[in-house]
């Protein structure tokens, strides 16, 4: 019988190539001086790093994992999960709670393993040149250490500098700071939470930087192009951080792996180890590491709900420093009862919209949402974000003008809103400047808080098994920005959210026909064919305005048809002389007799003179005692009559004086009732 010399250390050095698991442990004392405490976790840790860099290891490593065929077959039988390994792409994003080894094994045991295994550059990037030394130090240890040394005496340490170790067989391995990952590149790229729980909460420079670095940086240092592998590991630190930019952004989420771990499940599910082919089952309600966390109710103790919720849940919810909570959002279902009702009751509709500083139009987003109002509701039925050159602006605002008649635009009155604002107002009606005030955006949108809790409503497609909603694209998408906010790389959204709640319900008591005017007076059509016909003329500029009241038997007015044209008496002559050959008598609205002086040898107009603000109050008696009514088809003056308002300088001072002259439909109700009813008139 034949003596055959057997080689323990070669089998151990085999089984450690083979393993990264194994690695792990063999090695984990040679940097940590604290126990070695074992989970599943770290194994299935270990066996995705190692299904990762698959394309680059050698075969001997490989052929024992599990084959495609089967893996298959065990993610159908048990439903379950492994995103690394059906992942079509290379990058990986992982969210976990702290201090459960995923720094360990993903930016120190994984890289020092798959370089000894094979010859490629690893890079680590850290938030912080001190924990990125921290992880290559410890790398470090691992190969100077006389375990390491004795198993694998020809790979020997060529560079050991603070932030590279080159080994003999070609490996490099270097850590950075997000800032310093400039000029080299890496093949397996490791980035370990960019931004602190700390930066995340409070730092919003920080977390725009790690973002720039994702979204610019990162991508041009991939050695291998789309077949290098990165991942980014993190506990979740806010809304809108690293993990929330991938999930909200459609074209990342499509090319990252998605892993969740909580500390407490939230669900049932089950794990497939991508390698091995291992099944792991979790059930709602258990904890992720009991032998050593037990219940976590520690933890929550500690941190407060909150920060347990975004970084051990991985719910990034961060209540303290966001405004919108998932709480504060209503729903209609689209095409209920409900909605139909809504939109049956619905008098007005706002597009609030927050334009860019024209100088940043090609950088900077357009923002904005699109509400209809009943009673003291508003449902928000459309959201639009997208980077328009000033031209298509104004483009935009003047479609939104022609196809939805009525339509209040609310701009902010600055930057880019300044300009459109100035450049339309000639041409489109009910442009209202938004000022904001001193109040920054954070502080708007706090005010607004409360309004959106209770009277804002979301269009939804329907409710899940969970009940929960059903949202489309848009509405998901202004969801998402309002629940992250101030963690969002754009908040143009927020802002055009933030002033239609304020515009809609704050400052009421500057509306003139506020308590008087109210939905019931608005009411739907019918035939008026044989029945007395006033109407009244009013002109703002080159907007011609022609409102048509009915004068009922019972002293009811109600406001019929409207029209709206622009131009210059040339220009619009031929359309309105057709609508006024059977008026029984036709006002000119103006504040000096504009319209009778360009149409007397035109028409007959009769002039008015009138003292205001009595007629003002008239018009307020005859909305209060239900006898000035709205047809609901005329939206242009259902919008005129909330937006005839005091200037807030005149009403503080008790002097209420319009905040611009009510050269609009409003004003042509109001002189209708002046010439039938006097100054100050009563009704029957």
């Amino acid at each position: 019988m034949n003596n055959i010399a057997i080689d323990f250390d070669e089998i151990e050095r085999v089984i450690l190539k083979k393993s990264l698991y194994a690695f792990h442990k063999e090695f984990w004392s040679t940097y940590d001086s604290a126990p070695y405490e074992d989970n599943w976790l770290t194994e299935y840790l270990c066996e995705c790093f190692m299904y990762s860099v698959r394309e680059f290891l050698p075969a001997f490593i490989t052929n024992d994992w599990i084959n495609d065929e089967d893996f298959k077959v065990l993610v159908d039988k048990h439903d379950g999960v492994s995103a690394v390994r059906t992942h079509m792409y290379n990058n990986h994003n992982w969210n976990m709670p702290p201090r459960h080894s995923k720094s360990s094994v993903l930016n120190v045991s994984g890289p020092a393993w798959v370089m000894i295994v094979v010859a490629l550059v690893t890079a680590t990037v850290s938030h912080s040149a001190t924990l990125a030394e921290k992880m290559n130090a410890r790398r470090q240890k691992i190969f100077n250490s006389d375990r390491f040394k004795n198993l694998f005496p020809d790979i020997i340490v060529t560079k050991n500098s603070r932030g590279e170790v080159n080994l003999s067989n070609g490996s490099i391995s270097y850590t950075v700071t997000m800032e310093r990952f400039t000029g080299d590149g890496a093949d397996v790229i490791v980035n370990d939470d960019l931004v602190t729980t700390e930066q995340g909460r409070k730092d919003m420079e920080t977390m725009a930087a790690a973002k720039a670095y994702f979204r610019n940086t990162l991508p041009t240092r991939r050695n291998q192009s789309d077949d290098s592998v990165v991942w980014n590991i993190q506990q979740r630190v806010a809304p809108g951080d690293i993990t929330g930019m991938i999930l909200d952004t459609p074209k990342l989420a499509n090319r990252w792996s998605q892993t969740t771990i909580q500390a407490i499940s939230d669900k049932d599910y089950t794990i497939i180890f991508p390698c091995s082919g291992q099944v792991k089952t979790i059930k709602k309600g258990d904890h992720l590491w009991p032998e050593r966390f037990g219940d976590y109710q520690g933890q929550l103790d500690m941190v407060g709900f909150g920060p347990f919720e975004t970084q051990f849940q991985q719910n990034a919810i961060n209540s303290d420093l966001t405004v919108i909570k998932p709480h504060m959002f209503n729903y209609i279902e689209r095409n209920s009862p409900e909605h139909r009702d809504f939109m049956q009751s619905s008098t007005l509709t706002f597009a609030s919209h927050d334009f860019p500083v024209k100088e940043n139009e090609k950088s900077d987003f357009t923002g904005s949402v699109l509400a209809y109002k009943a009673k003291n509701k508003l449902l928000v039925m459309d959201a639009k974000e997208k980077r328009m050159s000033y031209p298509k602006q104004k483009k935009y605002v003047q479609d939104t003008y022609a196809a939805i008649n009525g339509v209040i635009q609310i701009i902010e009155d600055k930057a880019g809103g300044a300009i459109v604002l100035q450049d339309l107002a000639d041409e489109v009606s009910n442009l209202e400047a938004f000022n904001p005030g001193t109040h920054d955006k954070r502080q708007r949108l706090e005010v607004a808080s409360e309004q959106f809790e209770h009277h804002v409503y979301f269009i939804c497609e329907g409710y899940d098994k969970d009940n929960k909603p059903i949202l489309n694209a848009k509405m998901k998408h202004l969801r998402t920005r309002l629940l992250n906010f101030p963690f969002v790389d754009h908040d143009d959204l927020v802002d055009g959210m933030s002033q239609l709640i304020l515009f809609v319900f704050g400052d009421t008591k500057y509306q003139v026909y506020y308590r008087s005017f109210n939905d019931d007076l608005v009411i739907e059509p019918y035939d008026i064919t044989r029945k007395r016909k006033d109407y009244a003329i009013t002109k703002d500029g080159k907007s011609w305005k022609i409102l048509e009241v009915v004068i009922e038997k019972n002293d009811d007015f109600i406001a019929t048809n409207e029209w709206e044209f622009y131009g210059s008496r040339i220009q619009v002559i031929d359309h309105i002389r057709p609508l006024l050959r059977k008026a029984t008598r036709i006002y000119d609205a103006t504040y000096n007799r504009e319209v009778y002086q360009t149409l007397m040898n035109k028409m007959y107009i009769q002039p008015i003179s009138y003292d205001l603000d009595k007629t003002i109050t008239t018009l307020r008696v005859g909305f209060s005692t239900g006898h000035v009514k709205i047809f609901n088809t005329n939206k242009k003056t259902i919008a005129d009559i909330e937006l005839t308002k005091y200037s807030k300088v005149s009403y503080d001072k008790g002097e209420l004086k319009l905040a611009k002259p009510d050269l609009n439909f409003a004003g042509c109700l109001r002189v209708i009732l002046k010439a039938n009813k006097g100054n100050v008139g009563t009704f029957l």
